[in-house]
Order: structure tokens, then sequence, then C-alpha cells
């Protein structure tokens, strides 16, 4: 299975060059699945608003934030669909929060961990503990983990620390 991660989408330009590319880029790529990190995809710059997730889901199986995801939309849009992530160590009510299970048919179950990293940003919980807990959540064949970090130490460390448990980690 190809999977192509798309990074930061930053406003209404990144939002259009995206929309007009991405067919054809996923078309050159074979690309199969594809998550984007659109933590800043409002025309504004910063957050995600409902109608930028609306946009990205429309090309994207997985749309992923960070610290961002919340200055244009509440818990609620996570809440409504399972495919927008905010990072899964926010502290949240609900226990899958920042994760979810996507079947792709032929390659069977991918499931995407939203996680955020804790140096240089807001005091959250340990992205380590919260990647062990939600490795369970689901069945899957694939784990792709979007961490977005400031630090690439931690983003190597966690790297490290889930080698061989997970498919992926981007950030």
């Amino acid at each position: 299975m190809n999977v192509l991660c798309v990074g930061d989408v930053v406003g209404d330009a990144g939002l259009d060059f995206l929309c007009d590319n991405l067919p054809g880029l996923k078309r050159d790529l074979k690309a199969d699945f594809l998550v984007v990190n659109g933590e800043n995809a409002d025309k504004t710059g910063t957050g995600l608003s409902r109608s930028a997730a609306e946009t990205l889901l429309q090309y994207a199986d997985v749309v992923t934030t960070g610290n961002h995801c919340y200055r244009r939309a509440g818990e609620e849009l996570y809440l409504e669909n399972e495919c927008v992530l905010h990072p899964a160590n926010f502290p949240v009510i609900q226990s899958e929060a920042g994760c979810c299970v996507v079947g792709t048919g032929r390659f069977g179950n991918v499931r995407i961990i939203n996680l955020m990293g804790t140096a240089w940003m807001e005091p959250i919980d340990n992205p380590f503990a919260r990647a062990d807990e939600l490795l369970n959540f689901g069945e899957a064949k694939y784990t792709i983990i979007d961490f977005h970090a400031e630090s690439t130490a931690e983003k190597k460390a966690l790297a490290f620390y889930l080698d061989g448990r997970v498919s992926a980690v981007f950030g």
C-alpha cells in the first residue's frame, strides 16, 4: 500500500493549491491512502474550520491537526467526524479521540493516530504513553502516526520508541 502524507496546509492559498494538485499527485505517486495535516487550513492561516475540513475530506482519507486545532472549531468538529483528528494526548472526554481506523478494502484497515509533542508546546499528556494506549484501538493491518512536534529530537525519540510497532511516523 502506498500512503501519501501531506504536511501542514496553510490558508486559502494552501488549500486551493492542494485541491488543484492533489488528484494528479495522488495518481502520479499511485497513492492508495492519503493523510493531510490541515491544522492551519482555515482562510486565516490558523486553525481548521468546518468548511476547510469538509474540503480536505473530499481528497483525504484522514485529516490531522496540531496545537491550533481549536482556533476555528470546537470539539464538536472532531466528535462529528471520526476522520478529522486532533492530537490524542489533548485532555478530552472521549478516550479514543485523536485516533481512527479506516477500512481500505483490499489493503485492510489503517489506524491513524494524531499526537502532539510536549517540548516547547502547551503542557499536555505524554505522547509516548498515549501512543501505547491507542495501539490497541480497533483492528488494523497498518498504523500511521502524525506527530505534531517542535523538537526533532522528540520526533526521532517517538519514532525509535515505536519502531517495529507502527508502519510510519511523520510530522
